[in-house]
């Protein structure tokens, strides 16, 4: 694995484990930016290539995101965080040889009720 992804990999360990502290501190606060959400998942597979071709796995993504919008707002290291752990999650269990990501979006229109009624 080239050394560019090892310490990319390695980054976003040390940073969750920074989070952690901060959390256990009541002292983790989100930095909300906004990000196209394709640039995201090109930056994943970057760091996860050499690990989907060794283990022969296809990563197929879908984005269903409302009114076409690539753009989320949201703080993107955690949220590169939670999918790294869970990329490598899926990648260090799977036997298939076929993975897929999709990303949607949710509202909640239609959830919330009067529950005065």
């Amino acid at each position: 694995m080239p050394m560019r992804m090892m310490s990319l990999r390695y980054i976003l360990f040390v940073n969750s484990m920074r989070d952690y502290i901060f959390y256990i501190q009541n002292q983790l606060f989100l930095r909300i930016s906004a990000f196209k959400v394709n640039d995201l998942i090109d930056e994943l597979l970057l760091v996860y290539e050499d690990n989907l071709k060794i283990r022969d796995v296809n990563l197929t993504t879908s984005i269903d995101l409302s009114d076409n919008n690539q753009v989320i707002f949201t703080d993107l290291d955690r949220l590169k965080q939670i999918l790294a752990c869970l990329l490598s999650y899926c990648l260090k269990y799977t036997t298939a040889s076929q993975l897929k990501l999709d990303i949607k979006s949710y509202t909640v229109s239609g959830i919330m009720y009067d529950s005065q009624r």
